[in-house]
């Protein structure tokens, strides 16, 4: 590529348990996020991030000085550990060890919200009946979804630009609406104790959940993955995975109307994660509405809530782009109070 690209270019990243996604883009530029040099590798065929990095840099040519890494983790310190894999690493020494001037950290979902002002209508699906057109850049909203994990941020906007409030909300405890979840807890108490929204809300949660309902409707115990099951119950091919899906799309609705009470993200609810892109076209007619707008006497003010799912591929990397410019312009410590963690 040239010394002139590694002058102005970033790295961003996307860093979860599945795959790791990166891409350049010039951080100098205002306006559209662009990628250039688009990779995606198993996260599990590489020991470590210092091991993916080294391949990507060698497949495009260049080490930029500068990058943001939005990571499927807590991010609090220099430390990381991603929750779904067993990666450990210290910022600081990744930055160092590639000879970077500035790198900062940020949540995955966190990435997410900082992205939702560069989505466009085509790069999302209206869950909600009767929101065909995107909500206004303002106010409060929350952006949730089932990936490998579970993942929650909080979003406010300010004159128009976001302010992301990174969470662990996927690990709240799981709190069943009827009689069928109530058996589903059970059965997973069994296995691992306390049981967190994350158990069943994730693409490993798909399988959790089921395997405990092959075990409440009496089939033989089965393996298959999220993958799958979800191909299975779309094609109507397996009625345990259609309920299996119906479910979990019920599951998923009764969390976004929680977090939503929670946060008071009266303006917009935002769903992302590789389990809701494989369910997009469904979710719409799904039990997600109702169980979205269940909540007794604020079932009105959730049903006034619009709420789409996001489909767009790169909305983490472009996320990752816009804290790193945001994080440039207002500087480390303004930029760390919002969840931008800077290598020292």
């Amino acid at each position: 590529m040239g010394e002139r690209l590694a002058s102005d270019l970033a790295l961003v990243a996307d860093i979860g348990g599945t795959n790791t996604r990166f891409a350049l883009t010039d951080i100098r530029k205002s306006g559209a996020v662009s990628l250039l040099s688009y990779r995606r590798y198993a996260t599990a065929d590489y020991p470590n991030l210092d091991a993916v990095l080294e391949t990507y840099f060698a497949d495009v040519g260049v080490k930029p000085g500068l990058g943001c890494l939005a990571l499927a983790s807590i991010v609090l310190d220099d430390h990381i550990r991603i929750t779904n894999c067993p990666w450990e690493f210290s910022v600081d020494h990744i930055r160092s060890q590639f000879g970077m001037d500035k790198l900062v950290s940020i949540n995955d979902f966190a990435a997410l919200g900082w992205a939702l002002p560069e989505l466009d209508r085509q790069q999302m699906v209206a869950v909600n009946a009767g929101f065909g057109s995107l909500p206004s850049h303002r106010g409060d909203c929350a952006v949730l979804g089932p990936g490998t994990g579970l993942g929650v941020s909080a979003v406010r906007y300010l004159d128009g630009h976001p302010l992301v409030f990174p969470s662990e909300g996927g690990h709240v405890g799981f709190a069943p609406g009827n009689r069928l979840e109530t058996s589903v807890l059970q059965l997973l108490e069994t296995r691992f104790g306390r049981v967190s929204q994350e158990r069943l809300l994730c693409g490993t949660g798909l399988q959790n959940l089921h395997q405990a309902l092959g075990v409440l409707r009496g089939h033989r115990p089965s393996d298959i993955d999220a993958r799958e099951i979800t191909e299975l119950a779309l094609s109507q091919q397996d009625s345990l995975c259609v309920e299996t899906i119906e479910v979990f799309c019920g599951l998923l609705g009764s969390f976004a109307g929680d977090v939503a009470l929670m946060l008071g993200a009266w303006d917009g609810i935002y769903l992302g994660g590789g389990v809701v892109k494989a369910l997009a076209d469904f979710l719409p007619t799904s039990q997600f509405n109702d169980r979205f707008t269940d909540k007794g006497r604020f079932a009105d003010t959730l049903a006034s809530i619009p709420c789409l799912a996001i489909t767009q591929r790169d909305a983490g990397l472009v996320g990752s782009a816009m804290a790193l410019r945001h994080s440039i312009a207002v500087g480390a410590e303004r930029a760390e109070c919002l969840g931008v963690r800077f290598a020292s």
